[in-house]
Formats: C-alpha cells, structure tokens, sequence
C-alpha cells in the first residue's frame, strides 16, 4: 500500500504509523489496533519467549483482514 503511494517503508514501526497517517479514512482504526498489538506479540514472541495459541490465532485473524483491505484499496483480486 505504501508502494502505492511511492513511500518504502524502513521498519515494522515506520509501516504502522505510516497505514495510521496515510489509511486512517480507508482502514478501520480497530485493525490498524490490531496490526500494532501484533507487533507486539512478535516483538515478545520473538525477545521475551512469550507467546500463545490465542495470540497466534489472533494475530492471523488481524492479517488476513489486513491483506483483504489491502486487496480492496488496491482494487487487486
């Protein structure tokens, strides 16, 4: 989507608040949430050893929305 728009992206963070500034109108606030809390979940899965089943299944629940908006946005079938 940042591609789109002829921006690149530099890190997880830089994406996050980029879809926040650039699709705040086109992507409901509640999955760009989402997008941020699995940062964190791979931030911890990833650092702190922590991670579950639950924030596993959720965090592909939030990207599968995610990809399907990006679809739409892009008009990309």
């Amino acid at each position: 989507m940042l591609f789109s728009k002829g921006l690149r992206e530099k890190s997880h963070y830089a994406l996050f608040i980029a879809l926040r500034l650039l699709f705040s109108k086109e992507i409901e606030d509640s999955l760009i949430r989402q997008f941020e809390e699995c940062m964190g979940l791979r931030q911890e899965a990833d650092y702190g050893l922590k991670f579950s089943e639950t924030g596993a299944l959720d965090a592909i629940d939030g990207a599968e929305k995610l990809i399907a908006k990006s679809k739409e946005l892009l008009k990309i079938k």
